[in-house]
């Protein structure tokens, strides 16, 4: 019975912990901005966040702001770690969402559950030692269970909060960039509607001078008709 229930303690502390699964991608697949890990001939790795991709290397730069140029053909493996995306389809990097990520429902999450983990934890130890224990003062078991599946609960939820908190840093950064997005579009509209109204301001002038150079031939010619012929 303890050996099924640390079993499922370890499978769910795996499973809600563990780290995103990294996917196999080429070399052409990448982009600036996403988080990759490439494995290279000489044995070595390098982890980071790609800041250039040309026909020749890739530019990666660290969780320390330093830079690595990978020679492609250098590169024996390399995978993209799962990451997010704006509303056009650019990738958003973790130093973005680092940059504006709180720890508000972290912090939220971590307390209620584990004030709850607490409860639910004493509650089964005290069964389990009921159930498993002939000497009702040794409470080795409940302890145990109580600190164990409080400690695993924290975790949990601590989890879940910091997914929270990073997914809705993902949904500020994406607010954001539409807005700029927005803001640039409209500020190309207002520059076209200017060189249009620039334009028209030009071929108005145009035909005001047309106009003026018309009306000059006329009277030039007007007052050469009306000119009196030199006597013979």
């Amino acid at each position: 019975m303890k050996g099924v229930w640390w079993a499922g303690m370890a499978a769910l502390l795996s499973a809600t912990l563990g780290c995103a699964h990294w996917t196999a991608v080429t070399q052409e697949q990448v982009r600036p901005q996403e988080t990759v890990q490439v494995t290279l001939k000489s044995g070595s790795a390098v982890q980071g966040e790609i800041v250039a991709n040309d026909d020749t290397y890739l530019v990666i730069r660290d969780e320390h702001g330093r830079a690595f140029r990978v020679s492609k053909g250098d590169i024996i493996a390399l995978k993209r770690k799962p990451g997010a995306y704006d509303e056009a389809g650019l990738p958003i990097s973790e130093r973005e969402i680092a940059a504006v990520k709180g720890h508000r429902q972290l912090l939220l999450h971590a307390l209620g559950g584990t004030a709850l983990s607490f409860g639910i934890s004493f509650y089964t130890g005290s069964m389990l030692q009921r159930g498993l224990q002939e000497d009702p003062t040794d409470n080795t078991l409940r302890i145990a269970v109580t600190s164990v599946g409080t400690a695993i609960g924290a975790l949990f939820f601590a989890h879940k909060g910091d997914n929270r908190d990073r997914q809705l840093a993902i949904q500020q950064i994406r607010r954001e960039r539409a807005i700029a997005a927005e803001q640039e579009l409209e500020a190309e509209r207002t520059r076209k509607a200017q060189v249009e109204a620039e334009l028209e301001r030009l071929r108005r002038e145009q035909e005001t001078q047309e106009r003026e150079i018309e009306a000059l031939r006329k009277q030039l010619e007007a007052q050469k008709e009306g000119k009196p012929r030199p006597p013979r």
